[in-house]
């Protein structure tokens, strides 16, 4: 455990442990009267509560130094409050029971502990928005280098291939076209990606599955027979980004499923969600592919993902507040359930 957060926590429980006692001897000792009765139960739970928050801000999974920023936080309203009470008390005359003032101190705790929390919620989600738009810099600028450089590749590959006389360096040049085309095709897919980790809501409208699924279809099948399995009038919450979903799962069907695919696009309602299924009858989806992009498994240096798509396809797919399964069953089938319209 974070030495940090463990002292964090510790503090908060501590300060619990003081809130905590005052009130619960007023209880035990009696005499307090309905109103007097209440006032101290309100510091026993405010006590209680204090204890928990200190348990959990010393297992949470906050850095140490925004754990021990809470703590601060705790330690602030005790000191403030602390100090008008005690002004208070100076003044002649005044009277206040142990337990009250114990209270005063809970709620003013209890309070500073919420507000150290939503500022360190607020200080990551800035840190966050600083890193979301580097890595928006850093991906404009690949995809941007990755198209000039993959033109040029096959331009160069082209005119080799025309040029060279000895057929199998005329082949090898060809395969290098191939590939330089399959890079500028991951600039598209990048591009796919970024675009539905930074979607908006509000471009959301009532999506008809029948109409979608006949593009998809048009665009992606390649010559290859796509059975269309979606009843009339269904319809999803979503956005043009829901037909490239549907395009890469139909496209890696067709690349992926051998000759003479047998391959199915449906959907079917199910309470307030529809799920979109592409399956085929192909080799399945490799069980390290599956858990890497499902987040069953780490993604390592010797075990990941063989490209993006199914990973653009589940960002999609969860902008939506929606969920994508993959199974592999005499083929691959991959599932995206999505809120009905």
């Amino acid at each position: 455990m974070n030495p940090k957060r463990l002292l964090a926590g510790a503090s908060v429980a501590l300060t619990g442990a003081g809130v905590l006692g005052p009130p619960l001897l007023a209880l035990l000792s009696g005499g307090l009267g309905l109103y007097g009765s209440l006032v101290a139960g309100i510091g026993v739970v405010l006590g209680l509560l204090l204890v928990a928050g200190g348990g959990w801000l010393a297992r949470s999974d906050l850095a140490g130094n925004r754990a021990l920023r809470v703590a601060g936080w705790n330690l602030l309203g005790l000191v403030a409050l602390g100090a008008v009470l005690l002004l208070v008390l100076a003044y002649p005359g005044a009277r206040l029971p142990p337990f009250v003032a114990a209270v005063v101190l809970g709620v003013s705790a209890v309070a500073h502990v919420l507000i150290g929390v939503n500022d360190v919620r607020r200080i990551r989600a800035g840190e966050l928005a600083k890193e979301r738009e580097k890595l928006a810099v850093l991906n404009r600028l690949t995809r941007h280098n990755l198209r000039n450089d993959t033109q040029v590749i096959v331009g160069l590959a082209d005119v080799l291939a025309d040029r060279i006389e000895d057929e199998d360096l005329a082949d090898i040049a060809r395969k290098l076209r191939g590939n330089a085309e399959g890079l500028a095709g991951l600039n598209d897919t990048l591009k796919d990606y970024q675009e539905a980790v930074e979607h908006d809501p509000g471009t959301e409208s009532v999506v008809a599955l029948d109409d979608l699924a006949e593009r998809v279809v048009a665009r992606a099948a390649d010559g290859a027979t796509v059975a269309i399995d979606v009843p009339d009038g269904l319809a999803v919450r979503a956005d043009d980004h829901l037909e490239t979903a549907l395009f890469h799962l139909v496209e890696n069907s067709v690349e992926y499923a051998g000759e003479d695919p047998d391959i199915t696009l449906s959907a079917r309602q199910e309470g307030d969600y529809v799920v979109c299924t592409v399956a085929d009858d192909g080799p399945g989806i490799p069980d390290v592919e599956r858990g890497v992009v499902l987040g069953e498994r780490d993604i390592t240096q010797l075990e990941h993902g063989t490209g993006l798509g199914l990973w653009t396809v589940r960002a999609i797919t969860e902008s939506y507040g929606g969920e994508m399964a993959i199974r592999s069953e005499d083929g691959a089938a991959v599932d995206l359930r999505l809120p009905a319209a």
